[in-house]
């Protein structure tokens, strides 16, 4: 897992147009879109980037089984 820690990295996913999740909370852990997350105010996002924000990163397993 990739750990974002400051608002230039997000505004890097914004870019590259991937998905952030917080693991460790029940608003935030689905994969939520960058540019999304990015427009929270700064003290959510500051608290967020405490906890634990990360890059999400798709499962390659393929479908169902």
């Amino acid at each position: 897992m990739v750990k974002i820690e400051n608002l230039k990295q997000l505004n890097r996913l914004v870019i590259l147009r991937r998905s952030v999740f917080v693991p460790n909370s029940v608003v935030w852990n689905k994969p939520r879109p960058a540019a999304w997350m990015i427009n929270l105010s700064g003290t959510v996002l500051l608290k967020l980037f405490d906890v634990g924000m990360f890059v999400y990163f798709k499962n390659k397993t393929g479908g169902k089984k």
